[in-house]
């Protein structure tokens, strides 16, 4: 009876030690995984950002470049105490 007993209680501890083995490894893995989420979205939103930036700016660049037409000059009447 002691030779079953021995099996069965080394038998135990491999079963637990695999158990908490399994535990900790999917501690790093939930981990790892959220990490790799987070970084995902926070590359979109960067993208979005840059997009929209450069959007902006080709808006911007074509109403400058509309406005750059010849600001047409007052009378001189107009500029007091500007000389003519």
């Amino acid at each position: 009876m002691d030779v079953n007993t021995k099996t069965k209680s080394t038998t135990d501890a491999s079963e637990q030690f695999r158990e908490i083995a399994e535990k900790g490894a999917a501690q790093p893995k939930k981990a790892f995984d959220t990490v790799s989420a987070a970084t995902g979205e926070a590359a979109d939103v960067m993208k979005n950002c840059y997009s929209t930036a450069v959007k902006g700016r080709r808006i911007t660049t074509t109403r400058s470049s509309n406005s750059l037409a010849p600001i047409p000059t007052p009378p001189s009447t107009l500029l007091i105490g500007c000389p003519a």
